[in-house]
């Protein structure tokens, strides 16, 4: 995304498109707990690191299709 634009529209997009068994890592600079949870309400598991001040990789699995 450009312009400052929130990326989550495009993120449950491509979740939604992707094959079964897609594994998916995002990058965000902060948590993210509102993509955590559109990522949970899929039935994905996410887990979180915080690879350096301000930048967050979150990696799920699609493990159904939605």
């Amino acid at each position: 995304m450009q312009k400052g634009e929130h990326p989550r529209r495009e993120i449950l997009n491509s979740l939604k498109a992707a094959p079964v068994g897609t594994i998916f890592e995002i990058y965000i600079p902060h948590r993210g707990e509102p993509l955590i949870a559109n990522l949970q309400s899929f039935g994905m598991n996410v887990i979180v690191n915080e690879i350096e001040p301000m930048h967050f990789r979150h990696m799920a699995v699609k493990l159904d299709v939605f």
